[in-house]
């Protein structure tokens, strides 16, 4: 190979190579960033938008629909998700993964604010946002405090801790929960602005009018500038009260006389507790793509600092430090890289026995693990599980080119080559199933990285990483480890009986495995012998895989123990802040004094979707060496106890999920009446509970919030001159309270100034209706106008929340797991849902996990089948066959027993690392085929070796390096099978699916593969068979007696019969022109003569001769014979039927008449015989047939290399006969110029008459050679017509040139004939037969057992009687021939005299073969040296003839002279002629009795 032959040339190059991919992998390792999973963008948006005190239908009504109408114009929108809550939509637009998110997120904003005149004058501004899955809080802090006020220590988080944060490098947000932000409140009084006749706008108007610090200009005074400025806001809050904000009647109105002014807090929305104590919460966002490691290592590092900066009795704790997770998953992963690899290079170690063989392989480990930093920081990926586990599951792959290639080179050194020869020959000889194993590989891991969906965007880096890893390692192992094996000697190859200690042991384990090597001989013949047996049981045990595969259950993942979880809980509609703080205090009272809880953390109304009902307890568990119980037992008991509490619902959840907590199991109910929507959700939800495995089931609209309901009366309004905006606008201002302008504090920071009633005078409806509206009257004053007047009070529910998917409304019923798998709690609610009759227009679905599962299992089988696709089309480029690699893919099926049992063991499901497992298998389990096939082809195609020794010798070959890399990707494997450390539990069953088919796979592909090759070649021979077999006939002929288009393409496919793939396409390309044809295109006179090459002539010979017809009908003939000797071990049925009429009378005399004389009897049955234990005579005569059919295949053989021989010679006849009628045309042709010459001299006076007759003499003496020589080519022709069969008149293309090559010695041809002389393998075939003709003899005289049974129906009428029924038997039939006169014995010496005389005839024919050889090789020999001793005669006689015509001309020499140098030169041309011929002809009598005639792929010796 060129990279071997080049790196083991230049040691120092490959050296180099090797250090520029360790050190650019070294280099980018230092760039990648770490984070949990890939930083995967999701084209999804959120929509958040705050309508401040409104209900959620209105907020669906007035938000949610108008902005989802609006976004869904958008090009590429495949889902519109909205959520609509009091005071908060939530709209989530989810696109097509082939979209940008930055131009979608765009385009979004600009809808938004197209339709933003629409919305509601109330709202906040929209909050668009991209959703990142890494943009999650990656650490949570809590401040608390003994000593300060929670409006103090929110003003110092807010001021100074915060701010600290926000700068902290790769932090992106940073949000504060449970704080009291300060807020100047004025609280008005309706009673005092009564009696003043003034309303809330009035005292809000004055507010915004004098509260004002607002830049005049500029003032210019002797070259100087001045900026001026209104300085109208108070330096302190009680500066307010003495603010003017009306005048009535002259009298200035000051803000004191008409509210109470306080520095006091906003309205409590949202609170923080740590372990049930009030803390102030930060949470921390990390900026997208941000190392999330590395941000966490910074915000303790600030944290540090400022917990020395904090006043006293103020603590700075760190309560949720989402790295820990992935500093233990990524720990856990490089623990196990590291621990699988050390296994690796031990099972190396074990069976090579040598630290040097050992280093040399080993290295490839860790240049390929460094080298995989490359592609991973060129590509944009990060460290995280997915890139790090892709490596730790390929630790097996990567050493496994690198083991092959060594152990075939230290197979060459035992075997006496130099190091040099070894590396060299060793690495070629393994190179091309090397490189198909690794292609094999690619073709799995490739569709893996490019599977569509979300599930292909997060394993892109898993399998672009493994494919560039497999890549460089296929690289080592070509240059790096062929060079240091022909450079680094090892001593320890030669060194076998000489070692000490542990060496000693493994070299005694090495011994024991080539004696299982051995034996393993034993097995593939027994294997071979009994073919049908091991089909059956491979094709038995795949549909127990099958079987078994049926029963595992489905899930997304595996569920992982984080050592943390979180609980989401809702208190009643109606409750507030301080109702839900309650639930929650009561919440953690419950879950107290469970032991494995390390710390809690919760927080009510966090986030921008989150109400005063809404609620989330974070708890930290002990490590997993801390704690008795696992995550799940304890989320078991948390949940028992949560559910005693009253007030709440309740979900315990993954910590991390994307948008909000989330349960695995969502069923969508869809329609758009409400009332509909709940009743059908109620039902459902009542039947989820009956399922044993879901836990926490609720519904979106399961509970209605009351609300009071004010309705203008518009007529009386009118009237009044109050108009709704009147009244929305006081009301909002006077209950919800509106921040109408800002306060600057002592820092310069804007304080909200907001106005609102009392807190006591907005607990009850009738108080609102008591307050007035202030309206202008026409006198240009205001006047208040009573709500009760115009407006009306009702009491209604309304939904919590109202949901809505693609502009529809929704109600989704969703639900927890607790050992259920989702695939299988989908199924269980699936047939529930079904006994729900629902009206037209409803429908239920999944979404969630359940959704995720079934779209990403679909891309996986994608993937999986474009991997088994890609796996064959490579070992077909490989081998060069679409047969053959059907018995290297049956390893396919066999690993799914394997890795279907081992799930079954390990009690895991079937879920997308499971699959991923299975897809791995794809590529894997056909490395240990692809090295067995490869190298059985190799022997028979160099050694020469028969099929069945060929595949016995590549078992026991390939058996070491098959169990080495088989061994060595389980150990490498082994850490991650067995999911010991953080996160390995989701991580396993990828592992526990590959070992699990690599051991079932391996243990059956040393078996069944061996097997199914001969099968697929068997196959092959009898396709190409009835494809030469079938095209017998003359070529059709159209109506003009040209060829049809038919007849003609049907002639060109006998010629390209047995043609190379990579010609193929050239005989496709040249049928379809032909076919474009018409019949006219060819004239009669096109087919009158057929113009034939050798090879040509050699393909008809193969389908046309007769003699080949007839051994080919001989080989049909003992196939029927094999088909015949095969049915005595097949059961054998019958079907009978009778019907009978019996009359005799002569019973009646003796009867007296009691015997009816007339009976009818009809019976119909079937009956079965089955030969059970037949001593071993019929699979002896299976097996005596088998050897049969072989012999008959070895006579077809032997027939078409008779044949291949006489149409040679034959035709090298032709090509002579034509090259003597040349040579002795020329001469008449000579002749006739010699006359023309004389007759023209004596014309001329310069002749005499004499030589005018001497030169016609000439003339007449030639012209017999010519006709000779038409003769000797008309029978030439004539014999090679015969051999192919044919009556048409053909003529032949070619020339008597070769290019001589060197002659193989008698043993070397003696040699090759042994294994390829198709009257030996005959001979040998027969003695087989013999042997087991010998069993079929001595069984003879054995027992047989036989099995018979029949089953049918009878009638029988007798007389006046008559009865029909069944009737059944079953019988064993045991047949123990006792004594037969020595029969038996008899033909047991007559089989064996018939064996012996076989082996006599066998040795006879040998002697005759060495002497057949001996007479070959003397006669090329002899042909080829009189070639060349003619070759130089005729240039000579060339010469010769030159100078005595030109002596001739000048009168120096005579007639006789220039007939004498012609003569010279015919025959030299003769000669040489001939001589060619006979080494032709010699050659191809050679390659006959070597037994290598026009075989292909023959080993054979250039002569």
């Amino acid at each position: 190979m060129i990279l071997s032959d080049l790196s083991i040339k230049r040691p120092v190059f490959a050296t180099v190579m090797m250090l520029v991919l360790v050190t650019l992998g070294a280099f980018s390792y230092r760039l990648l960033s770490v984070e949990m999973y890939p930083n995967v963008e999701m084209p999804v948006i959120s929509i958040v938008t705050k309508y401040p005190g409104a209900s959620p239908e209105t907020v669906e009504r007035e938000v949610s629909k108008r902005i989802e109408e609006a976004v869904n114009q958008i090009a590429g929108v495949k889902h519109v998700v909205s959520t609509s809550r009091e005071s908060v939509s939530t709209v989530v637009v989810e696109f097509r993964l082939e979209e940008r998110t930055n131009e979608v997120a765009q385009e979004a904003r600009a809808k938004v604010n197209s339709v933003r005149g629409q919305l509601p004058a109330g709202i906040e501004d929209p909050i668009i946002q991209k959703l990142d899955f890494n943009a999650l809080p990656v650490a949570a802090l809590a401040i608390q405090s003994k000593t300060l006020s929670q409006r103090e220590l929110t003003t110092l988080v807010d001021k100074r801790i915060r701010k600290r944060f926000e700068s902290v490098a790769g932090v992106g947000k940073v949000e504060m929960v449970g704080g009291a932000k300060r807020e100047v409140n004025v609280q008005v009084d309706p009673v005092r602005l009564e009696s003043l006749g003034l309303g809330a706008n009035d005292v809000v108007r004055g507010l915004q009018n004098e509260n004002v610090n607002t830049p005049l200009g500029r003032i210019t005074r002797e070259g100087a500038e001045y900026p001026l400025r209104i300085d109208g806001k108070p330096d302190l809050v009680g500066d307010y009260r003495s603010m003017v904000v009306a005048q009535k009647g002259g009298r200035p109105i000051t803000l004191g006389e008409v509210a109470a002014i306080s520095d006091g807090v906003e309205e409590r929305r949202t609170l923080a507790l740590v372990n049930g104590v009030p803390a102030i919460g930060i949470d921390i966002y990390k900026q997208s793509g941000a190392n999330q490691v590395q941000v966490v290592d910074n915000v303790r590092k600030v944290m540090e600092k400022i917990r020395k900066e904090l006043p006293p009795e103020v603590s700075l704790t760190l309560v949720r430090d989402s790295s820990i997770m992935t500093r233990q998953s990524l720990a856990d992963v490089e623990e196990t890289l590291i621990i699988g690899g050390i296994l690796t290079v031990i099972i190396v170690f074990l069976f090579i026995n040598s630290w040097r063989s050992t280093v040399i392989t080993g290295v490839t480990l860790p240049i390929s693990v460094i080298s995989s930093f490359i592609i991973m920081n060129a590509m944009g990926m990060t460290l995280n599980v997915m890139t790090l586990m892709a490596l730790s599951l390929s630790i097996g792959l990567l050493i496994d080119d690198a083991i092959v290639v060594r152990e075939n080179i230290v197979r060459h050194l035992e075997m006496g080559k130099d190091h040099m020869e070894a590396s060299r020959f060793g690495t070629s000889e393994i190179g091309l199933a090397v490189f198909a194993t690794t292609l094999s590989i690619l073709a799995v891991f490739v569709p893996v990285a490019f599977m569509r969906g979300i599930v292909g965007r997060f394993f892109f880096p898993f399998g672009i990483t493994v494919s560039f890893a497999v890549l460089v390692s296929l690289f080592v192992s070509f240059t790096l480890d062929p060079m240091l094996s022909s450079r680094w000697h090892d001593p320890a190859v030669h060194a076998h009986g000489k070692r000490r200690g542990l060496a000693r042991w493994l070299e005694s384990f090495n011994d024991w495995f080539d004696r299982a090597a051995d034996r393993y001989r034993l097995a593939i013949a027994w294997a071979l012998d009994h073919r049908r047996t091991v089909i059956a049981t491979a094709a038995l045990t795949f549909f127990l895989g099958i079987a078994v595969m049926g029963t595992l259950e489905s899930s997304f993942m595996s569920e992982e123990d984080t050592s943390e979880f979180q609980v989401s809980f809702t208190a009643a509609p109606n409750a507030s802040i301080t109702e839900s703080e309650g639930r929650l205090k009561a919440m953690l009272a419950a879950i107290g004094d469970i032991p494995e809880i390390s710390h809690t953390y919760s927080t009510i109304g966090a986030g921008d979707g989150g109400t005063v009902r809404d609620g989330l307890l974070y708890v930290k568990l002990r490590e997993k060496k801390e704690r008795e119980r696992g995550q799940f037992e304890v989320e078991r008991v948390v949940r028992q106890r949560l559910q005693r509490i009253a007030g709440i619902t309740f979900s315990i959840e993954k910590v991390g999920n994307v948008g909000g907590a989330a349960k695995p199991l969502n069923v969508n109910l869809k329609g758009d009446d409400i009332g509909l929507l709940k009743s059908y959700a109620a039902q459902l939800k009542e039947k989820m509970y009956a399922i044993p495995g879901i836990v926490d089931v609720s519904a979106t609209l399961e509970h209605d919030t009351p609300e009071y309901r004010l309705r203008v009366d518009r007529e009386k309004a009118l009237s009044a001159g109050v108009t709704s905006n009147d009244v929305v606008t006081a009301l909002s201002r006077l209950v919800g309270g509106e921040a109408v302008t800002t306060y600057e504090d002592e820092d310069g920071d804007a304080v909200d100034v907001r106005v609102r009633l009392p807190e006591a005078l907005r607990q009850d409806p009738a108080q609102v209706r008591d307050l007035k509206i202030s309206v202008p009257d026409s006198a240009g004053s205001t006047k208040l106008i009573p709500l009760a007047s115009v407006s009306t009070e009702s009491v209604a529910a309304t939904p919590s929340e109202v949901n809505r998917r693609d502009l529809s409304r929704l109600v989704t019923v969703s639900a927890n797991l607790d050992g259920l798998p989702i695939g299988t709690a989908v199924k269980k609610v699936e047939e529930v849902s079904k006994t729900i009759a629902m009206a037209p227009g409803y429908s239920i679905g999944f979404s969630g996990e359940a959704e995720d599962m079934a779209e990403s299992f679909g891309y996986m089988g994608e993937s999986l089948l474009l991997a088994v696709v890609f796996v064959f089309l490579i070992l077909a480029a490989q081998f060069e066959s679409f047969f053959e690699p059907l018995a290297i893919m049956l390893s396919l099926p066999l690993s799914i027993v394997g890795m279907a049992g081992m799930l079954k063991l390990t009690g895991d499901t079937i879920n997308i690392m499971s699959l991923i497992g299975l897809i791995m298998l794809m590529g894997l389990v056909t490395k240990n085929a692809i090295l067995l096939v490869d190298y059985a082809k190799v022997l028979r195609r160099r050694d020469g070796l028969p099929r069945r020794e060929a595949v016995i010798e590549a078992g026991r070959t390939r058996l070491r390096p098959i169990a080495m890399t088989t061994l060595s990707m389980i150990f490498g494997m082994l850490p991650l099978f067995l999911g010991i450390g953080a996160g390995g539990e989701g991580r396993a069953p990828m592992a526990r699916a590959v070992v699990g088919g690599l051991i079932t796979s391996s243990l059956l592909t040393l078996i069944v593969v061996p097997v199914m090759y001969t099968y697929t070649d068997d196959l092959a021979v009898r396709l190409r068979r009835w494809w030469r077999g079938n095209g017998e006939g003359e070529l059709a002929t159209g109506p003009a007696g040209g060829p049809a288009p038919g007849g003609l393409v049907a002639s060109i496919l006998k010629k390209a019969r047995g043609i190379s793939l990579k010609k193929f396409f050239g005989v496709f390309a040249c049928l379809i022109t032909l076919g474009t044809l018409g019949t006219g295109a060819f004239s009669a006179e096109a087919a009158d003569i057929r113009v034939l090459t050798l090879d040509q002539a050699l393909a008809m010979a193969d389908e046309r001769n007769r003699d080949i017809a007839k051994a080919r009908e001989f080989f049909r003939q003992v196939e029927g014979r094999y088909v015949e000797e095969r049915s005595a071990a097949l059961p054998q049925f019958t079907i009978t039927g009778s019907a009978s009429w019996l009359d005799d009378r002569s019973q009646k005399a003796l009867a007296g008449g009691f015997i009816p004389t007339r009976q009818d009897v009809r019976a119909a049955g079937v009956e079965l015989s089955q030969a059970l234990y037949t001593w071993g005579k019929v699979s002896a005569a299976i097996r005596a047939a088998d050897l049969g059919f072989r012999t008959a295949d070895e006579q077809l053989r032997a027939a078409r290399q008779d044949a291949r021989r006489d149409v040679a010679v034959a035709f090298y006849d032709i090509l002579l006969a034509r090259e003597q009628l040349a040579i002795s045309s020329q001469n008449l042709e000579q002749k006739g110029r010699h006359l023309d010459e004389a007759q023209r001299k004596y014309a001329a006076g310069v002749a005499t008459d004499y030589d005018v007759l001497a030169a016609g003499v000439s003339v007449e003496n030639a012209r017999p050679e010519v006709i000779r020589a038409e003769n000797l080519t008309r029978l030439a022709t004539d014999r090679l017509r015969y051999f192919l069969a044919l009556d048409q008149e053909i003529d032949v293309e070619g020339a008597l040139s070769f290019e001589p090559a060197a002659v193989p010695s008698h043993a070397e041809a003696l040699a090759v004939a042994r294994r390829q002389r198709p009257e030996l393998e005959e001979l040998r075939r027969r003695i087989d037969m013999a042997g087991e003709l010998v069993a079929v003899a001595d069984a003879e005289d054995k027992p047989r057992l036989d099995l018979k049974a029949g089953y049918g129906w009878r009638q029988l009428e007798a007389g006046d009687g008559r009865g029909d029924g069944a009737a059944w038997n079953v019988g064993l039939y045991l047949s123990f021939p006792v004594f037969d006169g020595l029969k038996a014995r008899g033909k047991v010496a007559q089989a064996e005299s018939e064996r012996r005389s076989l082996r006599i005839e066998e040795a006879k024919l040998m002697d005759s073969v060495s002497l057949e050889i001996r007479d070959a090789v003397n006669n090329v020999r002899e042909a080829r040296e009189i070639v060349s001793a003619l070759e130089g005669t005729v240039a000579q006689a060339e010469r010769l003839l030159a100078m005595a015509e030109q002596g001739f001309e000048l009168g120096v020499k005579i007639r006789l002279e220039v007939d004498d140098a012609e003569l010279n030169l015919r025959q030299a041309r003769g000669n040489l002629a001939k001589a060619r011929r006979d080494y032709l002809v010699a050659r191809v009598n050679l390659e006959r009795v070597m037994g290598v005639l026009g075989e292909e792929g023959a080993d054979r010796n250039k002569m």
